[in-house]
């Protein structure tokens, strides 16, 4: 959120400055209780190289020491609110596919999204921060839509006083987060960054907070509209798994199925323009995709089944034939590649342990060479340090009755992870 620049005044010991900022988070968590499990898991660092405050993916909470200092004390709690809204709405994962590669356009977007919702709640914002009215928007949209507009606009001459929100919102990482967690000097001290908020961890913190969001709208009624909408979208009642994980493996799909090759099958239809030479045509090709299931004996066989049915209907429908599809049963190895798709099809055989990174690796290899790799695995494995050379959705199922494993390595931010319950 961009705020007017901190005054170049002293800011009191790093202690003092220390206890004002987590003092905003307890006054914005009293102030909206129903955030207190977000607010409280986000990690407070002072940096004076973060231009006033920001977020990154791992829910670490960066704030410029005079900004802390100058800040009236109910606004810099808004601010607390206004960036555990950008980790809560899942605004770097929506970036990420949302198509736009400015970070200044997604981060003025959603600004606008949020701070529009704010505004409404009576949360005193700072003067300078954006809203959908300063921009010739319509009020209550979401930032993919302000994203499209705002695209077309030379935010560097019209708007000088950007904010920067950190990778949390926009997506991109900043250079003052890309100190190693846990090992790296904290540039307000001696004290270490510490290690944050994994991806897993973050979804379990947004369906507890949905629902205490619900919980506390049925008992008093008295909630915004749009954190009952978010929670009704986010919580146990609300966006079933199935439609994301359609979602996601279609957009996956669409990013690399009908690129054209050539083809001498069929005449060109330029070929009229030069007789005498044989020109060939475009055709378009479906995507070849593997999917690697997890074939331990940690598994779930029953949601294994219903996800890989799930795909089965989301590839069929986009047009992806059997034959296009490979499946890599693995667990420390691939033990069976077959073209089996539907969840009945497909042996668990358990034991030994637990490697999906070996049926990634065998999936980019010849002969399969696959362009889109769905992984099914409940968690319990390492991953990859590299990314592959293809799209990559992970499915993390969760055995009914537990909560998904917090402990387990957390999918790499390379893949897209969709929560199966």
């Amino acid at each position: 959120m961009n705020t007017s620049a901190p005054s170049e005044g002293g800011s009191g010991s790093d202690a003092e400055v220390l206890a004002r900022y987590s003092g905003a988070r307890l006054r914005a968590a009293m102030a909206r209780p129903y955030l207190a499990t977000a607010l409280f898991s986000m990690i407070p660092v002072l940096d004076e190289r973060v231009p006033d405050m920001s977020v990154d993916r791992s829910w670490h909470c960066r704030a410029n020491p005079r900004l802390v200092s100058s800040l009236p004390p109910e606004q810099l709690a808004a601010m607390w609110i206004h960036h555990v809204t950008h980790l809560l709405r899942g605004h770097a994962e929506r970036a990420d596919v949302a198509g736009i590669d400015s970070g200044d356009v997604l981060n003025l977007a959603q600004d606008c999204e949020i701070n529009d919702d704010l505004e409404g709640e009576g949360i005193a914002l700072p003067e300078d921060a954006m809203r959908p009215s300063k921009l010739g928007l319509e009020p209550g949209g979401f930032f993919e839509q302000y994203a499209r507009v705002l695209g077309g606009i030379d935010l560097v001459q019209e708007l000088p006083q950007l904010g920067d929100c950190g990778s949390g919102a926009h997506g991109s990482p900043r250079e003052w987060e890309l100190e190693p967690q846990g090992s790296a000097p904290n540039p307000s001290g001696t004290e270490a960054v510490p290690v944050g908020v994994s991806s897993v961890e973050a979804d379990l913190i947004r369906r507890e907070t949905a629902q205490q969001i619900v919980q506390l709208g049925t008992e008093s009624g008295h909630l915004p509209a749009s954190w009952r909408r978010w929670a009704t979208e986010t919580g146990e009642g609300g966006t079933d798994w199935r439609s994301v994980l359609r979602s996601t493996v279609r957009g996956s799909v669409g990013a690399v199925a009908g690129r054209a090759d050539y083809t001498y099958g069929r005449p060109s239809r330029r070929a009229a323009a030069v007789p005498g030479v044989v020109l060939p045509s475009m055709v378009g090709r479906p995507a070849a995709v593997g999917i690697v299931v997890d074939t331990s004996g940690s598994m779930d066989e029953g949601q294994l089944g219903a996800a890989l049915d799930e795909i089965d209907a989301v590839l069929r429908s986009g047009g992806v034939r059997e034959a296009e599809v490979t499946v890599f049963a693995t667990d420390s190895a691939v033990h069976t590649v077959n073209r089996a798709r539907a969840g009945h099809e497909v042996e668990l055989v358990g034991g030994g342990g637990t490697d999906m990174g070996k049926g990634i690796e065998q999936a980019v290899s010849a002969p399969h060479r696959c362009e889109m790799i769905i992984v099914l695995t409940d968690g319990e494995t390492p991953w990859p340090e590299r990314a592959p050379p293809v799209p990559v959705v992970v499915g993390l199922i969760t055995k009914a009755g537990r909560p998904a494993v917090v402990a387990a390595p957390s999918p790499p931010p390379w893949a897209a992870t969709v929560m199966i319950r």
